[in-house]
Formats: C-alpha cells, structure tokens, sequence
C-alpha cells in the first residue's frame, strides 16, 4: 500500500480524490438540477391564464424542491464516501496493528529460549470422566496447534512447521509408562502445573528431561486448549548427576581414609599388645626342656598370635600402611612366582587360565602385597564359582588411561591420565548386582557364609598405597571383573631378593636402652634381651630415655626406640640421641610397617626397624644387623 492510499487523520477526504469517486455525486447533482427545471418548465407551460399565478408558484415550488431532494441526496452521498473513506482508514490503521502485535508475537515466541506450545483436543477432554477415561481422551484428542522451533527441535525436529498438526502420538511414544505419568499429574493438577519435570523420549530414542509449566482452558466442564511452556534441563541433570557421583565418591573416599586411620591405630596399639603375648611365648618355649609337654600349649598360643598379627597386617593394608619393601617389579613375573600357590587355592571345579604379557614395564610395589592382591581376588573369584564349573582367567598388560576412564574407577584423586601396567582377574561365576557391588570394598562386609570380609578391604588399602586404581565389572550370573592398575616407573625391574635365614646362635654384650611407654614390651624385650647377652636398660619415654643416654652415653651400646610415645616421641627422641653420640646403634620398633613408619615420622638418617610383633629370633636378627651391618 502507497503512502496516498491512506486517508489523512481528521477524516476528510484524501489529497488527489480520484475522479472515479466524485463523478457518481456529479451525475446526480446535474440529474437533479435538471429534472427541477424540467419539471418548472412543464408546469409552467402548460398552466391556464386565469392559473398562470398559482402555476407559477407550483412551478417554483417544484423546482425548489428538486434542488433540496438533489443537494440532500448529493449530501447523502458525499457523507456515505467520507464515511467509507474513514472505515477503511480504521480498517488499515486496526490491520496494520494487528499485523505489529502478530509479527511481535511471533518475534517473542521463535527468539524464546524455551519451547512454547499449545494443544487443542478434538474431542474435548471432559473434566467430570474418570481419572483413566480423562488420560485415554487426552492421548488420542491432543493435536499440536501452535509452537516455535525450540519445540520442534527439542523433539527432533527442525521447524516448527514439520510438527504443529500434528497428534501427541506422532510425537510421544504412547507405550512409554513416562508419558502416562506426566498426563496424569496434569489432570490431577486441573490443568495447572508449575516446574514440573518430565522425562521424556525423542522420536531418534534420545531421553531427555524437561521442566514444564503449563494452564489448560476449560469451559463446560471441557478442556479445550492447552498452553504451555518448556525448557530442556538434560544437561543440567547430567551435570548434577556427575556433580553427585563425584560427590559420593568423594565421601567414599573420606570414609575410606577415616575407616583406613582407625584401622592403623588399632592395629598399631594391638601389635603392642601382641608383643607381649608372642614375646612371652617364645620366650617359654626356650626356657623349657624339650620333652616338656607344655610345648604343644605354647606353640597353640605362638599360632593364635601369629593369626592376629595377621590379621593386623590386613588392617593396616586396608589403611593403605601395607608396603614393606618396595622395588621396581616386572608384573607378569611376580603373578607367575604365585601360580603354584593360587593352583591349589581355587576349586577343583575351576579351571585357571593365563595370558601374561611379557616385556611389560615395571611398577613400584612390593611383591607381598602384590602376592597378597592375587590371591585375594582369586580366592573371591573361586568362590564365585562354587560347586559350579567355571574359569578363572588372570591376565597382565599395559594400557594407556585417559581421564574419562579413570573417572569410573575406584581411588582416582588425583590419579593421572597416562600409561598403566595392568593385572585384570576374571571369572564366570555368580556376578554381583549394583547393591553387592557398591559395598563389597567395605571392611567386614562379605556376601560368605563365614568370614572376616577383610579380603577386599584389604586388597583396596594395598591399592590406595600403592597410588593405583581398581575396575569392577560385574554382572548377576555373567561372572565378574576385577582390573587393577599401577603407574608404570622408570628404569628396568630388579630381582627379588630371597631373605636369607636368621641366626639362632649369634650373641651380644653391652647394655641395651629399651624406651617404651607399653610396660609388657619392655618387660618382654628385657627378658629376650639377656638371653642375647645384653643388659637391658628400661625407660618409660623419650625424654627419659634421652636423660639416661645423657648420663651414659658411652656405656650404651644400642637403642630399642619406640616411635609413638607420650612426653617425647621417638623421632625427636632420635634427634637428640644423635645429637649426644652420632653413631649411636638405634633399632626403631612400631606397629606400624617400615615403610610408613619412616613417612609417616619423617625419619633421617640410618636406623634398623623391628615391627611389633616380633619373636625372640626377630629381634636377635635385627640386633645383629645394626651391631654387623656388613
């Protein structure tokens, strides 16, 4: 439409009437005009004498008449256009607006962020049916009228133009118990929900999770128009789901490392006690005559404090203080060492098959622990098997691990993507659903008929120390999978040296300062300690022991130290007896292994260990290492 086909705002006719609109008002004025003279004429030309007056008048009236009918009527008509020409002024101005509010509607619904829609229902979904009825006529009346492309691409399609006419069941899987769930919760609502979250299924299978806000139009009791709004929240939920897994893990880990500080106090403080027990026993059996039939007790009593330092020793692997000695191992060669040993661990139902890799790199560990992880997880995956028949398959190799792989592993703090030595142990056995899965590493829990349930614990302990990582796959009835991985080292393997029998006969001289708060250690190291040949020399602490070195500090030929005690601890004890005589021999005793105590105490220099607790021939072999070093 040009700018001269609008009609001007005070109502007058536009500039540049066109001709075609004022010839009708011409014709009837010149019609009028001239049907009034006419009709004058007439009237007076035929008028008689004795009338010509009265005719005359009746002429004139005629005429006058003529001309008010024709400008009344040209009126009329002038006013009919100007009429008109304002209608359609209004006309344009009513359409022009509508056509504003349309385009910014539409502006508004295809630049939202959300999707917006509207369903129509033929039939109508009548309020008063049954909740069941009302469901049914929803799914088969719905019929998409109205959206914007954020709708139609949230369900897969490109344009919004591909989807509105469409039914709910060309959009939405009907059979889907989801759909059903959110129809019904719509009802329910009488057609008003707010943030309502909605998991749904694309017509490509992609799920997708939707927060949805929505009012229905009901009259008559029929629902007729359903509008509504909604947002895609998918990557909000997967990303809150990876922030909860992370999360739980996180606190499985804490509960791990504070479950893992318990164990290691217990096991430390038990090992004191034990020291005394297996001490004393040893110490018995020595002082009695061969033939005695008290032998048989004491080697029951030396067998039952064998088993709980054991089981110390699970206690503190699950605390990850497990490591003894640690060296550069060749994998594949250390699960080899073990073969015989596992043969006759497993049922004889099950059938042991290997796939060793060769040449692998090393790893820093240490081979009893490995040994000790081995046999665990055979152990469980014989088990598994039971009375079944069943393979066990133990494989090694290297693999390379990226960050999304080591996010689904068990201890990953931390852990750095790069290349892995790998040992993976599997089985056909029973499998494990989610429940079993997500508790087995807890310490005591066992899905056995007997057990302690340490097995697994301690196998995750022996991990953590090891600043590995742990895969479980498993499966009820396709068997499990267990995957450990340790960060390869640098430089070759070494050779694992046998450790060489200790002597029973070798003696001393000299006096010996035992510093132990725990009186059945001392007591215990004083006996064992004259049998050797030393005088023992007795204090309750580390500034007391560090007092009688002061005044004796040449008579001393050693001292037994205690790394945990109260007043003065044994490292900063060793500081000060050092610091008195340089080479003064020190043998370090705890209940912690060698390998933690040293990091755990931040140890300098040279000093034996003794790990408690330890027989009378263990502490005669390490006295002899630090009196003949050589």
């Amino acid at each position: 439409m040009s700018v001269h086909d609008r009609a001007p705002s005070d109502g007058t006719p536009p500039a540049g009437f066109p001709a075609r609109r004022a010839l009708p008002v011409a014709l009837v004025l010149v019609l009028g005009v001239a049907l009034s003279v006419g009709v004058f004429l007439v009237v007076r030309r035929g008028a008689v004498e004795r009338d010509a007056a009265l005719n005359t008048f009746y002429a004139w009236a005629f005429f006058a008449t003529g001309l008010l009918l024709t400008g009344l009527l040209v009126s009329i008509l002038v006013n009919a256009r100007r009429r008109r020409a304002t209608v359609e002024r209004l006309v344009r101005q009513r359409t022009a607006e509508l056509r504003a509010s349309e385009e910014r509607y539409r502006a508004f619904v295809e630049q939202s962020a959300e999707a917006i829609w509207c369903f129509e229902f033929e039939p109508p979904v009548s309020v008063d049916e049954p909740l069941a009825a009302q469901v049914e006529t929803y799914l088969r009346g719905a019929r998409l009228t109205e959206c914007n492309d954020v709708m139609a691409q949230m369900y897969g399609f490109a344009r919004a133009k591909e989807i509105v006419g469409l039914r709910l069941p060309d959009i939405l899987p009907l059979d889907d118990p989801r759909t059903r769930e959110h129809v019904r919760a719509v009802i329910e609502s009488r057609y008003r929900l707010t943030d309502h979250e909605t998991c749904e299924v694309d017509r490509h299978g992609q799920t997708k999770y939707f927060l949805n806000n929505l009012t229905g139009i009901v009259r008559d009791g029929r629902l007729l128009r359903l509008w509504g709004t909604q947002r895609d929240i998918t990557e909000r939920r997967r990303a809150d789901g990876e922030s909860a897994f992370m999360e739980r893990r996180l606190l499985e880990a804490q509960k791990l490392e504070s479950l893992g500080v318990l164990a290691g106090g217990i096991a430390h403080d038990f090992n004191n006690l034990l020291t005394g027990v297996l001490g004393n026993a040893s110490l018995a059996r020595l002082d009695l005559p061969p033939e005695s039939p008290v032998h048989e007790s004491l080697a029951q009593i030396e067998t039952g404090a064998q088993r709980a330092a054991e089981l110390c020793q699970q206690m503190l692997a699950y605390s990850g203080r497990g490591r003894f000695v640690v060296q550069r191992l060749e994998l594949s060669a250390v699960v080899r060492a073990t073969t015989e040993l596992i043969q006759l661990s497993i049922s004889k139902k099950a059938v042991l098959k290997m796939a060793l890799a060769e040449d692998l790199p090393a790893v820093t560990a240490d081979a009893t622990q490995l040994r000790q992880i081995v046999m665990n997880l055979v152990i469980n995956a014989s088990d598994a098997i039971a009375e079944k028949s069943g393979v066990i398959t133990i494989s090694t190799g290297v693999m390379q691990a990226g960050c999304d792989y080591l996010s689904e592993v068990w201890l990953t703090p931390g852990l750095a993507a790069g290349r892995y030595v790998f040992l993976e142990i599997s089985d056909t056995g029973s499998g494990m659903d989610a429940a079993t899965q997500a508790k087995i590493f807890e310490p005591f829990f066992t899905t056995k008929f007997a057990g302690r349930g340490l097995g697994l614990a301690a196998v995750l302990g022996i991990v953590r120390g090891h600043h590995g990582a742990l895969k479980v796959w498993s499966e009820p009835e396709r068997g499990t999978t267990f995957r450990l991985l340790l960060p390869c080292a640098d430089g070759p393997a070494e050779a694992v040296p046998a450790p060489a029998p200790p002597g029973t006969d070798w003696r001393g001289r000299g006096t010996v300062l035992v510093v132990d708060d725990e009186e059945t250690v001392r007591a215990v190291s004083t006996r064992m300690l004259r049998k050797m040949g030393f005088e023992p020399l007795l204090a309750v602490n580390g500034r007391e022991g560090v007092d009688l070195f002061a005044r004796r500090p040449d008579e001393i030929a050693a001292v037994l130290l205690d790394l945990t005690m109260p007043v003065l601890d044994g490292p900063a004890a060793l500081v000060e007896l050092r610091g008195l005589r340089p080479g003064v021999r020190v043998l370090l005793m705890s209940g912690f292994t060698e390998h933690d105590a040293v990091g755990r105490f931040a140890i300098q220099g040279r000093a034996g260990f003794l790990q408690k607790p330890f027989t009378a021939d263990e502490l005669r072999a390490a006295l002899r290492a630090i009196f003949e070093p050589a």
